[in-house]
């Protein structure tokens, strides 16, 4: 129980030669990389289908972090009696996540995708069998206990079948659906009026432009400027690199995109093809065949040659009704007129 916090223990920080926080305030915050924001999905991946897991929290306040010497100046604040500054790092600085996200990284290096996925003081220890469970608990509470790092009791689950990280619900099928926000949706009320049904088409909007359509396996924002598009993340970590904008070089890459929108397209008109040739044979499946005999009142199809092009879309699908003269066999039949006048070519 001792690596367990609690408020009435003294503090001890961590040691400085296995995190220490840099600030740097010249710099300015930068864009975050896409294989950033993909990262979150692998850690979440890479946690589930397991048989047994155990969630652990860091205690983000308490595991506190030294700041570099020369930095403490740059966090100083005034009071009434004296000028004081931070010895440690603040949580309310814009990069404290990824400084200890770095010495969760580094503590755990060796137990990282093995047995185990942190993510900032969030940390789930996975095991495909409940058998060796206990072993993979010892080796992380070993490296816990030899960083003098504390956890938070409060939030700690050991050896469950599922639980919540990172906003997802993991057991031992994988991801399961959030029952939290399947109620929202189930929870949310159906627009009354035009005006309410207008302010949701703002929020549909987007998610069908960027949502690949079953029929054409492509989203329409793609079949349009043929790239996907990307929402731009930002996050408060500086850096030494920056990235140097060239409008040339920007405007050829957006020729390129677009030189292959018509690959693009073809392949989902194909996609397309084949979706509506499922559909059609999955209809025909249902469908019993029957016999007509002379006399019987029937419709006719009207193929795409006969039908009227002014019309659109609203244009009839079937034409009659008309009357069966004769069974010519095999699904074929002659066809008159209600009045007696006889239809060619059928």
């Amino acid at each position: 129980m001792e690596r367990f916090g609690k408020m009435t223990l003294s503090i001890r920080n961590l040691d400085p030669a296995v995190a220490m926080h840099h600030l740097t305030t010249a710099l300015r915050p930068v864009k975050r990389k896409v294989a950033d924001v993909y990262r979150l999905h692998e850690l979440v991946d890479g946690a589930a289908d397991h048989q047994r897991l155990s969630f652990l929290d860091a205690y983000l306040g308490y595991n506190q972090i030294p700041m570099y010497p020369r930095d403490e100046a740059k966090i100083a604040f005034i009071t009434d009696s004296a000028n004081f500054c931070y010895r440690v790092m603040s949580f309310g600085l814009k990069n404290a996540g990824a400084t200890y996200q770095r010495l969760m990284d580094k503590i755990f290096s060796r137990q990282i995708r093995a047995c185990l996925e942190v993510y900032v003081d969030d940390i789930v220890i996975k095991s495909n069998f409940a058998t060796d469970h206990l072993k993979d608990l010892k080796t992380i509470f070993d490296e816990v206990r030899r960083h003098h790092m504390r956890l938070n009791p409060a939030k700690c689950k050991f050896g469950v079948a599922g639980g919540k990280f990172l906003g997802f619900m993991l057991s031992n099928r994988g991801i399961e659906a959030n029952p939290d926000k399947c109620q929202a949706v189930i929870n949310m009320r159906s627009p009354l009026n035009v005006k309410e049904i207008m302010k949701a088409h703002v929020r549909w909007t987007p998610a069908y432009r960027c949502t690949p359509q079953s029929s054409t396996k492509e989203t329409p924002f793609r079949l349009t400027y043929g790239t996907d598009a990307m929402v731009p993340v930002e996050v408060g970590e500086p850096s030494l690199r920056r990235t140097q904008f060239n409008e040339d070089a920007n405007g050829e890459a957006l020729n390129i995109e677009l030189d292959l929108v018509e690959e693009v397209r073809e392949q989902a008109l194909a996609n397309m093809e084949a979706c509506r040739t499922r559909a059609v044979r999955k209809i025909r499946t249902k469908v019993r065949p029957r016999e007509f005999q002379a006399g019987d009142l029937v419709w006719r199809v009207i193929e795409e040659a006969r039908k009227d092009k002014a019309q659109g879309k609203l244009a009839p699908n079937w034409d009659g009704p008309f009357r069966i003269m004769h069974n010519l066999q095999n699904g074929a039949y002659k066809l008159e007129e209600l009045n007696g006048k006889v239809i060619p070519r059928t």
